[in-house]
C-alpha cells in the first residue's frame, strides 16, 4: 500500500464522529523519527553511509465500548546521496541490491498500516508492519550498524517485506497479551500466494524471557525460476532466550530458514536453507555509556552445488554509544569478519562511527514496533 493512500486512510479514520469521552485530535498525534549517518572504513577507503534514517506519525484515537484506533505511517530518509548502508534493517522493498529491483527512491515506505487496540481484545493492524516472526528476532537486531543476517528476517537483500519475516506487506496482524504470555498470528496476501505466522513470548523471573516464531512462505514463481528451485513453500522457525535488567541485556535467537539467500553476481541468486545464531549484549556503565557485542553465525543446512564449501556467515561485533545530549548519540562498531563469501574470499572487516538523533514530538514516546 503507497504512502499517498495510507495518509488518505488516516485523514478518514481520524475524522469519524466518537462519543464525547474521546481525546483532542492534536492530543492523539505523535511525531518521531531517528536521523543516522556514519562514517565507514573497509578495503583501504572510507565512505559516507545513510544508516536506515527514518521519520514518522503515530496516530491514536478513543472510539466506541473501549477501544482505540490506531495509524501509523514511517517513511525511510536517504540523507546522502548513495543509499549504502551495512545495516540489514536499513534495506527498503526498493533496494538497489535486491533481487528485480532497478531503482532506488530517496524517501520508501518502512511501515504504514491501521487498525484498532484494546486492553481485554488485543490489537488488530491492516498494512505493512513489524511482522510476528521479528516479535522474536528483534532482540539480536539491536546494534547501530551491524547484525540481522543470520536470523532470517532480512531475506533476499530486502526489508522482509514480501516474505513477512520483516517489515511485512500486505499483512493483517492480531496481538494478545494474558498476564506473562505475549502471542501473535499474521497472515499476508501478495497477488497469487499466501503467507502466515505466528509467534509466542513468555516472560520467566528474574527478567529471563523465551519465545518462538514461525513463518510460513509461498515462494513466487519469479524467485522459484531465478533460483532453480522446484520447492513452492519455505519455513522459517526462531527461538529466543533473553535476559534483560535495568543495565544489562543478553539475548540469543537460534534459527532455521529455507529461503536464505546470496548474490554471487548483480543479476543472479542463490537459495538454500540455513541454520543461523546471533548474540546481542549490552551493557550501561553509565547513564550516557552503552557498551555492546555480539555475533552473527550461519551455515548451510547440507552441501549445495552452487555454493562454496566453506561458505558460512561469521561476524563478531564490538561497540559503543554516548549519549552527548538526551536525543543525540554519537556510536562506534567494529565487525570483524570471519566468514566466506559467496566468491570463496574471507569477509571484509569494517569500523563504522557515527551519529544518531532521535526525535519525539506530541502524545507518547517514539517505539520501534
Amino acid at each position: 500500500m503507497k504512502a499517498g493512500k495510507i495518509l488518505i486512510l488516516l485523514i478518514v479514520l481520524l475524522s469519524l464522529n466518537t462519543s464525547a469521552q474521546q481525546k483532542p485530535l492534536l492530543d492523539s498525534i505523535n511525531f518521531y523519527g531517528s536521523l543516522l549517518a556514519d562514517l565507514a572504513i573497509y578495503n583501504h577507503a572510507i565512505e559516507m553511509q545513510n544508516n536506515g534514517s527514518r521519520f514518522g506519525v503515530n496516530l491514536e484515537r478513543h472510539v466506541i465500548g473501549g477501544f482505540i484506533a490506531t495509524a501509523k505511517v514511517e517513511l525511510g530518509i536517504n540523507l546522502l546521496k548513495n543509499n549504502n548502508s551495512f545495516k540489514s534493517d536499513a534495506a527498503t522493498a526498493d533496494n538497489p541490491k535486491a533481487y528485480l529491483v532497478e531503482t532506488a527512491k530517496p524517501i520508501t515506505t518502512r511501515l504504514g498500516y491501521i487498525g484498532f487496540k484494546s486492553t481485554k481484545w488485543g490489537t488488530l493492524r491492516i498494512g505493512k508492519q513489524w511482522g510476528v516472526y521479528y516479535d522474536v528476532s528483534s532482540y539480536t537486531d539491536n546494534f547501530n550498524v551491524f547484525g540481522g543476517s543470520a536470523s532470517g528476517t532480512y531475506n533476499t537483500s530486502t526489508d522482509g517485506g514480501g516474505e513477512g519475516t520483516g517489515r511485512a506487506e500486505s499483512a493483517i496482524s492480531y496481538h494478545k497479551t494474558i498476564r506473562n504470555l505475549s502471542m501473535g498470528i499474521q497472515a499476508q496476501f501478495p497477488l497469487h500466494t499466501f503467507n502466515c505466522g505466528g509467534s509466542l513470548m513468555y516472560k520467566l523471573p528474574k527478567g529471563f524471557t523465551v519465545g518462538a516464531a514461525y513463518n510460513y512462505y509461498e515462494i513466487p514463481k519469479s524467485l522459484k525460476l531465478a533460483v532453480a528451485n522446484s520447492k513452492n513453500v519455505a519455513h522459517s522457525a526462531v527461538g529466543l532466550l533473553m535476559y534483560n535488567s535495568q543495565n544489562t541485556m543478553l539475548a540469543f535467537t537460534f534459527a532455521y530458514n529455507q529461503s536464505e539467500s546470496q548474490y554471487p553476481t548483480d543479476s543472479t541468486i542463490i537459495g538454500f536453507a540455513a541454520y543461523g545464531v546471533e548474540f546481542y549484549a549490552h551493557h550501561y556503565f553509565t547513564k550516557k555509556l552503552l557498551a555492546l557485542t555480539g555475533f552473527n553465525y550461519l551455515i548451510p543446512d547440507g552441501t549445495y552445488i552452487s555454493l562454496p564449501e566453506e561458505f558460512k556467515i561469521f561476524t563478531i561485533m564490538v561497540g559503543a554509544a554516548y549519549a552527548i545530549v538526551p536525543d543525540l548519540f554519537c556510536y562506534s562498531e567494529f565487525q570483524i569478519n570471519n566468514g566466506i563469501l559467496i566468491a570463496g574470499k574471507k569477509g571484509i572487516n569494517v569500523f563504522a562511527v557515527g551519529l544518531r538523533y532521535n526525535f519525539s514530538f506530541g502524545r507518547g514516546n517514539w517505539i520501534k514496533y
